[in-house]
């Protein structure tokens, strides 16, 4: 399964992110945040439900989903 988004897609198999033909390795909460955000499109996903997908039954700080963004970002921006 792929999800298109501006001028990337996102391989689920693979956990790749290809963005103008070239292909980029997310890690896996990387991948899980931006999966989640591209299958629940065009809704808002809560802060807070985000950190339950992605730290289940962990105690996390609240910059912990910030940070995950701008490395996400990053990532992308390679």
């Amino acid at each position: 399964m792929e999800f298109q988004f501006a001028n990337a897609r996102l391989n689920v198999a693979t956990q790749c992110v290809i963005i103008d033909e070239r292909s980029t390795q997310l890690d896996d909460r990387a991948f899980m945040l931006l999966h989640c955000l591209l299958q629940r499109r065009p809704q808002v996903c809560s802060h807070a439900d985000l950190v339950k997908l992605l730290w289940p039954n962990t105690v996390v700080s609240d910059w912990s989903l910030p940070k995950l963004v701008s490395d996400l970002r990053s990532q992308l921006n390679r």
